[in-house]
This record gives C-alpha cells, structure tokens and sequence, in this order.
C-alpha cells in the first residue's frame, strides 16, 4: 500500500513537469527506481487536464493606466464599455423604472380631471419636499458607509490570499539535491501547498468547484495522488465530519520538511524554522479565506442600504422627478419635460453604486466581471510558478560579469581600480562619492545605490 502511493506520488510530480526533455528515475520504497519520460507539449498538457490554456486569461484592456490616462478620449471610451459596467449593471432597473414614470406621467397628462392633478400635485410637491429636506434617511451617506465597508473587506480578502512563492522560494535553496528524490521532494511539498490552496477554494466558491467537482478530478489533474484521495476520504468519513479537509496536506508538508532534515537535506534547524514560518502564513492565508466566507457583511446592513435605495427613488417617481403643469407656477416646474433626465442620471448613479457593493460580497462565486478572483488562474499559476522555482530553478543563477551600473557592461574578468573607474563615460548619479570607494571588487554591488 505505501509503495503505490509513493509511486502514484511520483506520476503525479512528473505530469507536471514542464519543458524538459530527459528522463528522471523515480525512487521507491523498496529500493528500486522507476524511470518515467518528462514529456513536453500538448501531449504534457493533455495528461495534466488542467482546464485552463494561457490564452483564457488577459489583461483587463480597459484600466485605467494603460486606456484612461494614457491614451487620447481614453476616459470616453472606458465610459462606453458594455462588459461589466454600470450601464450592464443597472439597465434592467432603470426600464423599470423609466416604465412606471411613463405610466405616472401618463395618468397625470391624460387621465386626470383639473382636480384631480391639483391633488397630486399636492402629494408630489409634499413627497419632495420630505425627500429634500427629512435628514433621518442620508442616502448618500449611508450608502458610501455601505460600499466602503464591503470594498475594504473585498481587497482585504485578495491581500490574503495564499500564494507559495515565499516558500517555494525557501525549499529551492534551503532543501538540496540535484538528484531525482531531491526534486520530487520540493514539488511535493509545493504541490501540497497548491492542493490546500484548491481544497479552500472548492469549499469558499463554485468556480473552483465547476472545475473540480470532485476529488478525482484532483487526481487527475496531477494535484493528488489516488493513495492520499483514500487517507482524505478516510478521515473525512471517520474523523472529519465536519469536512474540513484543507490543513491536511499541510500536515504532510509538515512532516516532509523534518523528513527532508533528517536525510541531511536541510542543514540547520535555522532552516526549517523559516520553511516552517512560511508554512504557518500559508495556513493562515488559506484559513482567512473560510474566515471571510463564514462571515460576511451583516444581512440586516445590506437589508437596510438596499431598502433605502429602491424606497427613494420608488418615492420619488411621485416627488421630484415628475414634472408637473407650468401653467399652475409650481416651484421647480417652470418647464415641461417628459423625460426624467436629472432624476435618471442621478438613479444610474446611486443603483450603480448599490451594485458595486453587491458584486463585491462573493468574489469567490463564479460571476463573470472584474470584482471575482479567477481562483482557477491563481492555482494554475501557483503550480507553474512553483514548480519551476524548485525543480527548473533549482541551484541555477546566470554567469557573473563585472558591470558598471548605467553605463553598460564591462568585459568579463576585467579589473579595474577607483582611477580607472572615474575615467569611464557615464552620467553621474547623484549622491555618490567615489573617493570613498576603496575596493571596486568589493563595493561594485553598492555603486548604484543612491
């Protein structure tokens, strides 16, 4: 039973190999060693099953330093975008509620006798003199209250979500070994980073969730072997009847780590301090994903901003917006206007901001616009980015040369003293001495400080 989940481990850390060409030999329990091809290519990218090409992701085109600032009318064109805008946001509403101005306005033009329109002028001029005047409900105030909470709490979710960069980072220098258990050993550890990452993110949303509904699909996407599927689901049905299966592959990180010390791979207990404090922000990282979906922005908070919101402007379909007979020298009503262009900008405006809100609660659902986090990408990235920092990047920097900053570079091997140095064509940056420069050897990494 250990040997085929060792063994399964390693097919999983193989199918997500990326550009190499040799062979590797997979080390086993019992001695023996399995050679498996690293394959490149589509085929490579078939096995992984992924679900996920570059292509899928690009930029945003339309933020605002590369089209807002940056080019001529750039302001006008981002105004004019469909794709996730407010006019996308809020146009259902505003039918609606242009109908049933046109249904008021209708009834008071047409159907109304003179006594009857003296009368509901009456209750317009009264609705809008409490909508200008009653203090007791400050939209704009506690709708801004609203929206600043639920944005502080939608960047404070991105900012904490967890990336293995820092630890992948650690394990390719502190873990050594060039050879073939070395490497498994540091893609395992990241590839269990990675599979808490999916396991928190499939139980905050259904993004991840569509993409791996189950933990097979896991498996096949190389992120879990079919011997740790069985040690999950066991402890799930026995231990865990809470579900909460996310901290264990961290658990095996864990355990990895001493592991890796106790072969010698790791050479201080400096070391292992660090990888485990990585380890710990990670955990964190990915409990404060469950910590925002498990608390959210009050009901009765939104319930309140919300019933303010439609409650205003459903007012003021009676109030300010219609406009009523010139002839009778009401204040505000010297023309007449049959469509409601103040009233309509100022509702496209505070239901765009309500919607801004609303789109921010969830960012983990799987909505299509800017404010969801593409979880998908994220983890597809993170096995990318990891994999190669700790196998492709492993014990590799580029060849030295001597270089003199903002000036070019200097031939390789080439010595040069602080005479030397000063008679070199350059532009002088400001704030450096070269008189206190003693040794050019020494000091050469400091000269383009400033």
């Amino acid at each position: 039973m250990e040997e085929n989940r060792v063994a399964g481990s390693a097919h999983s850390v193989v199918s997500s190999i990326g550009q190499m060409s040799d062979d590797i030999d997979i080390p086993l329990l019992n001695g023996e060693s399995e050679t498996i091809a690293r394959q490149t290519g589509p085929k490579l990218d078939q096995q992984r099953n992924l679900q996920y090409t570059g292509g899928e992701y690009k930029e945003n085109p339309f933020n605002c330093k590369r089209s807002a600032f940056s080019k001529p009318f750039g302001l006008c064109k981002m105004l004019f975008r469909w794709r996730s805008s407010i006019w996308q946001s809020t146009l259902a509403e505003l039918f609606v509620y242009l109908v049933f101005f046109m249904l008021i306005s209708a009834t008071y033009r047409l159907v109304l006798t003179d006594p009857q329109k003296r009368v509901f002028e009456k209750i317009s001029l009264l609705t809008t003199w409490n909508l200008k005047n009653i203090t007791c409900i400050p939209l704009g105030l506690v709708l801004g209250f609203y929206v600043t909470t639920v944005y502080n709490r939608w960047w404070g979710m991105w900012n904490t979500l967890p990336w293995p960069d820092r630890f992948a980072i650690l394990a390719s220098s502190t873990v050594l070994g060039d050879d073939s258990e070395g490497s498994l050993i540091r893609r395992s550890m990241v590839r269990y980073l990675n599979l808490s990452f999916a396991f928190s993110a499939i139980g905050c949303g259904k993004r991840m969730r569509k993409v791996y509904p189950t933990l097979q699909d896991l498996v096949d996407a190389g992120l879990m072997t079919q011997g740790e599927k069985m040690v999950i689901k066991e402890a799930m049905s026995g231990m865990l009847q809470h579900n909460s299966s996310w901290w264990i592959p961290m658990t095996w990180c864990s355990n990895l780590i001493i592991h890796a010390q106790e072969q010698g791979r790791i050479k201080n207990d400096r070391m292992v301090q660090l990888l485990m404090t990585e380890l710990l922000a990670y955990r964190q990282a990915c409990a404060h994903m469950f910590d925002f979906d498990m608390v959210g922005v009050p009901l009765i908070y939104t319930q309140v901003v919300t019933l303010a919101v439609y409650t205003f402007f459903a007012l003021s379909l009676v109030g300010f917006s219609q406009y009523l007979d010139p002839s009778q020298g009401l204040e505000g009503n010297q023309f007449d206007l049959y469509f409601p262009v103040f009233s309509a900008l100022l509702f496209i405006v505070m239901v765009g901001w309500l919607k801004v809100a609303g789109k921010m609660l969830n960012p983990y659902g799987d909505g299509d616009g800017d404010f969801m986090y593409d979880v998908v990408w994220i983890l597809h990235r993170n096995v990318e980015v990891g994999n190669h920092m700790v196998d492709d990047a492993y014990n590799f920097f580029p060849p030295l040369e001597w270089t003199v900053p903002l000036t070019g570079t200097v031939t390789p091997g080439r010595k040069f003293d602080r005479e030397q140095l000063e008679k070199l064509p350059r532009k002088r940056t400001p704030g450096i001495d070269l008189s206190r420069i003693d040794s050019v050897q020494i000091n050469i990494g400091q000269y383009s400080s400033v």
